[in-house]
């Protein structure tokens, strides 16, 4: 795989404090994919596959869908709120946390997906998420060639105990070159142009009062971070979310 040309990227860091923390991202705003075909934003995304990582219950009243890619430092940072949120609500069965892979930076990026990926194919559910949390702390070491030392990947793998040749066939082949693809397609698709950008699937649709509540809770952030569409049966979240600010619209949702 050639490395990815076609997106011009540039870093924003937004300075807006909110709830004490600080909403940032990497922005993809060109929004075309590696063929220079023109994405016009749908909010629209597929629903979550039984193959798909999935932390917590799949049944829970809310499910949030996570693209990221594991080169976005924001995206690496995201760990930690998914942690405290699993903590406080995923054991009471109310929330899940699904996590889908993005190639939209380099090929370094583009390895760690198509690892992770085989990951799932060949091993248990949570085996993926200790393995995404190694290599996400991990620089990939480039080649004189610019090509990329998949050794560390390897390495890590052996060391969670993982099936080393099956994860280095799948990779090999580059089985979930294409998944990894239309996960990038959707993601623009969507209208998701930041890592990264997290969409919260509700079971039963917002109703007019917890709507108010959700944009009064959110009149201090800036516009484009966060969008309810005409559905709203989902929240689509772009940016770093700050746990204090997910607590408060998870709270909203779950309220009797």
């Amino acid at each position: 795989m050639k490395k990815n040309k076609k997106l011009q990227i540039s870093i924003v860091i937004a300075g807006i404090i909110v709830s004490g923390a600080i909403i940032s991202s990497r922005d993809f705003s060109l929004r075309k994919d590696k063929n220079e075909e023109v994405l016009l934003p749908t909010m629209e995304i597929s629903a979550v596959r039984e193959t798909e990582p999935i932390l917590g219950d799949p049944e829970s009243s809310i499910i949030f869908i996570e693209y990221s890619d594991t080169e976005c430092p924001f995206s690496k940072a995201l760990s930690t709120v998914r942690a405290t949120l699993m903590s406080l609500y995923g054991d009471k069965g109310e929330i899940a946390w699904v996590y889908r892979t993005l190639n939209v930076i380099n090929e370094t990026s583009y390895k760690k997906a198509l690892a992770l990926e085989c990951v799932v194919e060949i091993e248990e559910n949570h085996k993926f998420w200790n393995y995404l949390q190694k290599i996400s702390d991990i620089e990939v070491i480039q080649n004189t060639n610019d090509s990329v030392n998949t050794n560390t990947l390897i390495e890590i793998a052996e060391n969670e105990g993982l099936s080393v040749n099956k994860l280095l066939k799948c990779m090999n082949e580059e089985r979930h070159k294409v998944k990894i693809e239309n996960n990038n397609k959707e993601f623009l698709r969507a209208g998701l142009t930041t890592t990264p950008s997290i969409i919260m699937h509700l079971s039963k649709k917002l109703s007019p009062d917890q709507e108010r509540k959700v944009n009064e809770a959110l009149i201090d952030l800036p516009s484009d971070f966060v969008t309810i569409p005409p559905t709203s049966d989902k929240i689509f979240l772009r940016g770093l979310v700050p746990s204090d600010f997910a607590k408060e619209i998870i709270n909203i949702i779950l309220e009797k």
